[in-house]
């Protein structure tokens, strides 16, 4: 999710209802490991599909039953950072639509790329 949220990070997650298009969200992964992503839409069978802000591919679609819940806060540093004296305040997540658009639009144009690629190839 950088640079979004940068490793390592602990999020408090809130469950809710159904995502909505820019929020960060965690669900369970087809391997079972949690995993924090943005959501870029939902698909007309009901999954929602999501990418991390620094990653080049979609997840596979998540249906609703592998949602956790929407990411609200981020905090840094482990348990021995955050002591009485260094307290350690989770600051907020907003969603963010910019990041949605920009990586919808990373991945057209990659699309649109590879198929003008495809296209020189056959000709040459």
């Amino acid at each position: 999710m950088e640079p979004t949220i940068t490793a390592p990070a602990e999020a408090l997650i809130k469950p809710g209802g159904p995502p909505r298009w820019g929020e960060v969200w965690a669900f369970v992964n087809p391997a079972g490991e949690l995993t924090v992503h943005r959501v870029l839409h939902r698909r007309r069978d009901h999954t929602w599909v999501m990418r991390g802000d620094g990653s080049e591919r979609t997840d596979l679609a998540v249906p609703f039953s592998r949602l956790v819940g929407r990411a609200v806060a981020v905090r840094y540093g482990g348990p021995s950072a955050c002591s009485f004296d260094n307290v350690c305040e989770p600051r907020p997540i907003r969603r963010s639509r910019w990041f949605s658009v920009r990586l919808q639009l990373r991945r057209a144009i990659g699309f649109t790329r590879y198929r003008l690629e495809r296209a020189l190839r056959r000709q040459g």
